[in-house]
């Protein structure tokens, strides 16, 4: 009798590694816990009270929003009746788009062989990379013609008919309840903040930018049912992929379906900065308890969603709620794939497809707003230092020594000190003896990692950078058809642009900018100038929770590298924008992975010490009160939105009045 022996079975990938502890037991590295936590305590009391000063909260604010008595006429049973039907109607196409979305990419991510450490994540990267295949998607049909209602109709339906066949996703987009009695008011803040975020949305827009091009533009299209060139409207040919969402929605009858759109994208962003918590603070390894995980993702989670610069953004058609989903989403893959480096350091790119997610997320984020440019170069540095780095600790110290040596004279150069102090060819000859003296530590770097596996992380980087490059491609072609400038409006002396003046480029690029030369001096209290900036605009109300947790990286000293490594892409991603603009909004997602940050540090380093982990819940909870009644306030303006919403006031007389974010009403 002849015995068949079994096929020979491929090797088994080895389980991933058990997490190391994100902070030893032990003492505190600095002080006492006791000390560290009281010191904590007045910090923040302090920070909070500061900001409630600058804000000047009163309950006089507050009381036009239920003053109802002001509209002529009153509530009847019809008005009301219609209201809520035309409500209920724009909400089912807005949640139709985010089903859509949903259905799209789920289809994507199941191309790739993906183990999701956190509950919900594979949905949230779904819905990022779904709303970008229905932008693109827009984006095809308006270049052919096809602009009538019919075509995103077709999209949406197609894109819900694949989340039907994955519906039992849908549970895990819930999110779970916080794990902790502490939590619950944190909790409740939340809600209440997503509920001002939606009842925004189904008022008028008033949002200047969207009112010039972030809805004009997708209306002009829409009329005449074609994308064509706009020569006198200078922004209709950045990256559009939002923008193609809007148009879907005015398409569909109203731009309340393009204002709930852009707030899914919102809370889809609050989501991923809740799964980040909720793996750097212990679902993803040995935490202090089983809940940490989930504890740290309630706290990043409405952290991001409350703050001001986010929660106003997404309540309008704006980009920047939208740009915080793909950075976060950027951001987490590529620590996903560095962390997955340490069980198969040998295969190709380590883990490939996190990287490949992380290089997908950044360009289709890219395709929104360029400024996540910055971003995928500093991943694309640490992608680089990590496949050439021997260890954890070594890519790291070669990621911020490069990074250091890039940025510091660049950051000198932007001194009022150095500008006087040093004259222009003085200037020449310093940089000129500098770059030499960096080129040199630069080749004993290579030297000492060598130079095989330096060239190996220069090529793992740049297939990175391809890969972001070819998600934002589309737009690219699009300028270039439109424009005869690829980058447009960058380059624009290198690639002179249709309809486009050099000096009108350059006084326009130089607004973009809003920075001056500062001293020294002022240059580091920039932080402390944020949090007197925070009044009540779409520009300025970053809160103060992030100068208020900015002692917590000081337990950061002895941490886990992953938790370090998200540290310094925070921390250079602000070097970078203080070197580049004032304008805070494009700091959006650095205040995020700063909430990431607190929310981890607060749930795991600091789990074992109740002091600590209370005080850090606290003052969480009461900066997320703070920025709920500053969103209240500036969703309010000179008047209530809640008469419009209601229907007891034409949107006519809502427009007649003055609101935050635009200077004065229509002509």
């Amino acid at each position: 009798m002849k015995i068949h022996s079994p096929p020979p079975q491929p090797p088994r990938r080895p389980p991933p590694a058990p997490l190391r502890p994100l902070a030893p037991d032990g003492p505190a590295p600095w002080g006492g816990w006791g000390f560290m936590t009281g010191g904590f305590a007045i910090w923040a009391g302090f920070i909070l009270l500061r900001h409630l000063k600058v804000l000047g909260l009163n309950g006089a604010l507050f009381s036009n929003l239920y003053d109802l008595h002001r509209y002529p006429g009153g509530i009847t049973g019809g008005a009301w009746l219609l209201v809520w039907a035309r409500h209920a109607w724009h909400l089912a196409l807005a949640g139709a788009l985010a089903a859509a979305a949903l259905g799209y990419g789920l289809r994507a991510l199941a191309l790739l062989r993906l183990e999701f450490p956190v509950r919900g994540l594979r949905e949230l990267l779904a819905l990022a990379a779904g709303f970008s295949i229905l932008g693109l998607g827009q984006l095809a049909g308006g270049l052919a013609g096809l602009w009538w209602w019919g075509w995103p109709a077709a999209l949406t339906a197609v894109g819900c008919a694949f989340a039907w066949q994955r519906r039992a996703s849908f549970r895990n987009l819930v999110p779970p309840p916080p794990g902790a009695a502490g939590l619950w008011p944190l909790a409740v803040v939340g809600g209440a903040t997503a509920l001002l975020i939606v009842a925004v949305a189904l008022s008028p827009e008033v949002f200047y930018d969207s009112q010039v091009y972030h809805l004009a533009d997708p209306f002009a299209w829409a009329k005449q049912h074609k994308i064509t060139f706009l020569p006198w409207n200078f922004f209709s040919n950045f990256p559009f992929t939002f923008e193609m969402l809007f148009g879907a929605g005015l398409m569909f009858g109203h731009e309340s379906v393009a204002k709930l759109a852009h707030a899914s994208i919102g809370f889809a962003a609050a989501g991923m900065a809740g799964c980040a918590g909720a793996w750097l603070g212990g679902t993803a390894g040995a935490g202090p308890s089983p809940d940490s995980g989930r504890r740290a993702g309630w706290l990043a989670a409405v952290v991001c969603l409350t703050t001001p610069l986010v929660g106003n953004s997404a309540w309008m058609t704006g980009i920047d709620a939208g740009l915080v989903l793909y950075e976060i989403a950027a951001v987490l893959a590529a620590l996903l794939w560095w962390e997955r480096r340490r069980v198969s350091p040998r295969s190709f790119l380590g883990e490939p497809h996190w990287l490949v997610v992380a290089a997908v997320m950044g360009g289709l984020g890219m395709g929104a707003k360029y400024t996540l440019g910055l971003t995928i170069a500093l991943l694309g540095l640490g992608v680089a230092a990590r496949v050439a780095a021997p260890g954890e600790r070594e890519a790291l110290r070669g990621w911020m020594a490069v990074f250091v040596a890039a940025a510091l004279p660049w950051t000198i150069s932007n001194m009022t000190e150095a500008r006087e102090a040093i004259a222009p060819g003085a200037a020449r000859i310093l940089l000129g003896a500098y770059v030499p003296a960096a080129l040199a530590a630069g080749a004993w770097l290579v030297r000492r990692r060598g130079v095989r596996a330096c060239l190996r992380g220069i090529r793992r980087a740049a297939l990175f950078g391809g890969i972001a490059w070819l998600c934002v491609s589309p737009w690219n072609l699009k300028s270039l058809l439109f424009t005869r400038n690829p980058v447009y409006p960058f380059a624009f002396h290198l690639f002179p642009s249709f309809h486009a003046r050099a000096w009108g480029m350059d006084y326009q690029m130089g607004e973009f900018r809003e920075y001056g030369w500062r001293p020294f001096v002022e240059w580091l209290k920039h932080p402390w100038w944020l949090t007197e900036n925070s009044g009540f605009s779409n520009n300025s109300a970053c809160g103060a929770y992030f100068l208020a947790v900015l002692p917590l990286l000081l337990v950061f000293r002895r941490v886990d590298a992953r938790y370090r490594w998200l540290g310094a892409v925070t921390a250079a991603k602000y070097l970078v924008w203080t070197n580049l603009s004032n304008i805070i909004r494009y700091f959006a997602p650095g205040l995020a992975l700063l909430g990431v940050l607190a929310a981890a540090a607060i749930e795991r380093i600091c789990a074992p010490r109740i002091a600590a982990r209370a005080a850090g819940r606290l003052a969480t909870t009461a900066f997320a009160a703070v920025n709920l009644a500053a969103l209240l306030v500036f969703a309010q303006g000179s008047a209530s939105f809640l008469g419009v919403v209601l229907g007891i006031e034409p949107e006519r007389d809502f427009y007649s009045r003055e609101r935050p974010s635009y200077p004065a009403p229509p002509i």
